[in-house]
């Protein structure tokens, strides 16, 4: 991600997509119109530009969705799938995201999808969580981040402009933009987490250093720390840092984990040298034997 968000203007990220897509399309003509002779030019198009359309498909399928158009065989269907956690949730580098630019431009998606499409509509609401969008309403979501780009995939793939429209305000209902950003995301939940968070291990954290933990339970109580820090963070919006309120303790949190791993791990170092140390060395067996035939030449 940029240092600094782009401009309300013009999308770069969508400008550069769709100059890939144009030039690969050409591409791709140019080559049927030599294998074909021409023949080419005569067969009918389905879609405005093929190659748009499964471009945008693959990258919809790598964030965990199925996006196909209304054709003969149905209407546009979008399926959202279960996304596997093979990498490190965004809270590690949350400082890229709070300390962003930010234009002071929402961008603001609403839209009504039909009851008869409810597969449609919870897996559009499941995309627009997964790019951590906050709800006004069940049908009015927010964000400061510029999702043109991934809107246009959505279009070109499973035709939400049929249902939705995206578009950028300043201010929304006369609100600050905390007191927006207050109403779209449940920060004080997500504050109660955090400060359940930190202090039930920091705690722990002090029962491990004074050696009030057997040694074995260790890695236990590391596992759980864990998976305690990634669900507290997990509906965290990474917001810029002057959305948030005074008292937002995402900071503290994202520190104290690092502090938790680093001390924790010396402390379990320090147990286990001390538990190795308390057991005896025994000889190595070619030795005993040696001294064993030395007492037996010697009383010999």
């Amino acid at each position: 991600m940029d240092a600094e968000m782009p401009g309300a203007g013009v999308c770069w990220k969508l400008v550069r997509r769709r100059v890939v897509d144009e030039m690969v399309e050409l591409l791709l003509f140019y080559s049927e119109m030599v294998n074909t002779r021409g023949y080419a030019m005569s067969w009918g198009r389905c879609f405005s530009s093929r190659n748009a359309y499964h471009c945008a498909t693959a990258r919809l399928r790598k964030q965990g969705m199925i996006a196909r158009r209304a054709d003969r065989h149905g209407p546009a269907q979008l399926t959202a799938l279960e996304v596997a956690r093979d990498r490190l949730s965004d809270f590690y580098r949350a400082e890229r995201f709070w300390g962003r630019k930010w234009n002071g431009v929402w961008q603001v998606l609403m839209y009504d999808v039909p009851e008869r499409e409810r597969s449609y509509r919870d897996a559009l609401r499941t995309f627009l969580k997964r790019h951590r969008m906050g709800g006004l309403q069940r049908s009015v979501w927010v964000t400061t981040e510029d999702l043109r780009a991934e809107y246009h995939d959505l279009c070109e793939a499973s035709q939400v402009d049929a249902y939705s429209f995206l578009m950028q305000a300043r201010t929304l209902m006369g609100a600050s933009n905390r007191e927006l950003a207050a109403g779209a995301w449940d920060l004080g939940r997500l504050r109660e987490g955090h400060r359940w968070y930190l202090d039930t291990y920091r705690n722990r954290m002090l029962a491990v250093q004074r050696g009030e933990l057997p040694p074995e339970s260790i890695m236990h109580t590391v596992r759980e720390e864990l998976t305690a820090f990634e669900t507290v963070t997990l509906d965290d919006p990474l917001l810029p840092r002057d959305l948030y309120p005074e008292d937002y303790l995402g900071p503290d949190v994202l520190a104290f984990h690092g502090d938790f791993m680093r001390n924790v791990g010396e402390a379990a170092v320090r147990q286990w040298s001390t538990l190795k140390a308390s057991y005896p060395r025994h000889k190595p067996r070619r030795k005993r034997k040696r001294q064993q035939q030395g007492q037996g030449h010697s009383d010999v």
